[in-house]
């Protein structure tokens, strides 16, 4: 540890970086603090460098590294708190090669500024990749993989359990992200993904107030003739119930209820006449 820093967040890279990603973290660093390009003091770039070599040395030989992990490991500091507590995006947004590239390939933004929503670490690891790499043409495969990858790594591999912990990233509810995320490291699999998203539920249960994203999807949904399922889930989501689908019906559960046996159409009925309305005629929902 350097200032509270593990060496994967001094070059922002995820605790399972291939070496490929690490050498180009590192190269994209060392030249954001040569004293030619910072414009900070000399002190401060001394002892950035200083960090980052340091960081590097290590990462970049495997028998340093696996030793490195091994005490990370020892001491609770491997992947904890969802591993992004001191991370930050190690590119500029005007970066020649990755400006050059998103000309080339118009998606390659959105994909990354969505992958930093969830972990800084993930845009970096990304971006670092692709660069190197080359394999643009790629991107939309290796974005999916680094979420996926993400969530089984904190999640397990559930796929309800993953879907609500994507929700919970995205909508920046870290502290219950990190509580399922020590739900099943503790228990596994042998409790249900409906067991483990209702204790998520009840615990934070005084804490899912009506966000404004809510209150948009609500007036779509309750004005809209034809609601898209989509916009229906999300915001469920969005209120914190989690949701199930069982063949061609649906389960709904929030923290001390459960609805069984909906299909899509009394589903969207449900959340427009029950869910949307209240919201977009109070600007509240009490379960």
């Amino acid at each position: 540890m350097i200032n509270g820093k593990t060496y994967y967040q001094i070059l922002g890279v995820l605790e399972d970086a291939e070496d490929i990603v690490i050498r180009a973290a590192y190269k994209v660093l060392a030249q954001k603090y040569h004293p030619d390009k910072w414009v900070g003091s000399v002190e401060e770039a001394n002892q950035k460098m200083s960090e980052i070599n340091k960081a590097y040395e290590v990462l970049s030989n495997n028998d340093k590294r696996g030793r490195y992990d091994e005490e990370l490991r020892r001491t609770n500091q491997y992947k904890t708190n969802l591993g992004e507590d001191t991370e930050s995006a190690i590119f500029n947004e005007e970066e020649s090669d990755w400006k050059i590239a998103c000309e080339f390939f118009p998606d390659l933004n959105s994909l990354a500024t969505d992958l930093k929503t969830i972990r800084p670490a993930l845009e970096n690891h990304f971006k670092a990749y692709l660069l190197e790499t080359k394999k643009f043409d790629d991107s939309h495969k290796i974005y999916d993989a680094l979420i996926e990858n993400y969530l089984e790594n904190y999640f397990g591999k559930d796929p309800e359990v993953k879907k609500f912990a994507l929700n919970l990233v995205r909508r920046g509810q870290k502290q219950q992200a990190i509580y399922l995320n020590q739900l099943v490291t503790a228990v596994g699999s042998a409790v249900s993904s409906e067991r483990l998203i209702t204790k998520v539920l009840e615990k934070f249960s005084n804490l899912n107030g009506v966000s404004a994203r809510a209150k948009q999807l609500a007036k779509l949904v309750y004005n809209s003739a034809n609601i898209p399922l989509e916009n229906c889930l999300e915001l469920l989501y969005e209120i914190g119930f989690g949701v199930k689908k069982d063949k061609s019906n649906y389960l709904i559960y929030a923290a001390g209820i459960s609805y069984w046996g909906m299909n899509e159409h009394q589903l969207i009925d449900w959340i427009k006449n029950r869910i949307a309305a209240e919201i977009a005629k109070k600007g509240t929902y009490e379960v």
